[in-house]
């Protein structure tokens, strides 16, 4: 089935961008195929540290389930990986709007080991934002951990969860942690997703959050999950969480990213995981989701009304924004926008870290990186002073690169980065602004 789908989605890639395109995908595809993963839950005796470990504060988490009409088995591994955390949930709640009982059976059979269950039955199927705020009006913890009716948590999710509460200042309005997939019996995991930390631009162009979200509960409940956009309802709520965030001022503090693989997407025939092309209306819910936010940020930040085109791009699931040729007239917060610089067809500069690390160093021209990360519009710690674009009103010049060397232009580059942070501009990556070594 895996193949076929590889297939497919290799002819729909190249009528829409073309055979070149396609070829260079499949190949990358396949180069990160070769790449072995597997999935390692905690050894026993980080289990029992784990489960041993008392936090400082009681941290409780639900976890709510809009269910419909779901396998039994499916449902049966999602209700065991809850049962198995080691830092245990305080309540299940599956709002189950099936029109058949399978789903009232199964989980009847559990609640009778598990106390932490709860079944709510609702009067019919309104969609999934709105069981999922159904489900959301039970929640009486502090926190509200969304999940799949057909998904798994691994043993240490809700640990990693609250560790990374624990270890914050203050508590925070999301925790999103790293996920990967699985095959339809989850005996095969592949696929890691491991994410960067918050950045409100990189989520502008695709719902990076994705699995395992956890919200604060008052949050989810204040913002709610919208109806319209259903099937990227996900999304649109992370938007605006992102949104509320930075309106609050601390960004960095009120959305948090939990390192560890903490999710299994299981992959079957009518999920997105396996071909996205299944679900094609979420996807128009998320570029409408996306132009929205864009929308809204663009405003606040220019005091005044500011939109602008916001298309699907090349890859099924992400977006682009079209800034037109006075980028910065538009995004007044930015201070260089940074590109990609390439010796010998790999990148050799571009983004970097703030101890001038290069981010993508190494990546093959053409190709995307994991989940297409490489190939989105993002924020970036540093930038390489060969492939920049600087803003007008940051008051800096463009430092004069020729017959400098590597050591220099790489401490000229993290001079000036530093000084446009410290002025307050975010700093850009733009892949598409390419320059040759």
């Amino acid at each position: 089935m895996a193949f076929v789908n590889d297939i497919k989605k290799t002819i729909r890639y190249a009528k829409k961008n073309g055979v070149h395109a396609a070829y260079l995908a499949a190949s990358e595809r396949l180069s990160e195929r070769r790449k072995k993963y597997a999935y390692e839950e905690p050894s026993p005796d980080e289990q029992k540290k784990q489960r041993e470990y008392v936090f400082n504060d009681h941290i409780t988490i639900s976890i709510a389930v809009p269910a419909y009409e779901t396998d039994e088995l499916f449902l049966q591994d999602l209700i065991l990986s809850v049962a198995e955390q080691t830092s245990c949930a305080d309540e299940l709640l599956i709002a189950d709007a099936s029109e058949s009982d399978r789903v009232k059976k199964t989980v009847g059979e559990f609640s009778k080991e598990y106390d932490f269950i709860r079944y709510i039955k609702l009067p019919g199927n309104k969609g999934i934002a709105e069981n999922t705020n159904e489900a959301l009006k039970y929640s009486s913890s502090m926190y509200t951990a969304l999940l799949d009716h057909d998904d798994i948590l691994t043993k240490d999710a809700l640990y990693n969860v609250r560790k990374a509460i624990e270890d914050n200042d203050i508590l925070p309005y999301l925790v999103y942690t790293d996920e990967d997939k699985c095959d339809q019996f989850a005996f095969n995991y592949f696929e890691p997703n491991i994410k960067k930390g918050p950045d409100p631009d990189m989520l502008f162009t695709n719902n990076y959050i994705c699995h395992l979200a956890v919200y604060r509960t008052d949050v989810i409940k204040e913002l709610g999950l919208r109806h319209e956009f259903d099937g990227a309802q996900d999304y649109d709520l992370a938007l605006r969480c992102f949104e509320k965030a930075m309106n609050d001022g601390k960004l960095e503090k009120l959305i948090l990213h939990a390192p560890g693989v903490a999710y299994h997407w299981r992959s079957n025939a009518s999920s997105t995981s396996e071909d996205p092309y299944n679900k094609l209306y979420a996807y128009e819910a998320g570029k409408t989701a996306a132009a929205e936010a864009l929308k809204r940020y663009l405003t606040k930040i220019n005091k005044e009304e500011t939109e602008i085109p916001v298309e699907h791009s090349e890859h099924l699931g992400f977006y682009k924004a079209d800034y037109g040729e006075d980028f910065f007239s538009k995004r007044p917060d930015v201070g260089a926008v940074f590109g990609p610089v390439f010796d010998k067809g790999k990148i050799c500069g571009g983004a970097m870290k703030a101890d001038g690390s290069i981010i993508y160093e190494g990546l093959k021209e053409g190709y995307c990186g994991p989940r297409n990360v490489a190939a989105v519009l993002q924020r970036t710690e540093a930038g390489d002073i060969r492939n920049m674009l600087l803003s007008p009103s940051s008051g800096l010049e463009k430092p004069e690169t020729k017959d400098l060397s590597e050591d220099e232009i790489m401490k000229m580059s993290l001079e000036l980065s530093g000084k446009l942070t410290d002025k307050g501009y975010v700093l850009l990556y733009d892949p598409g602004q390419r320059k040759e070594a």
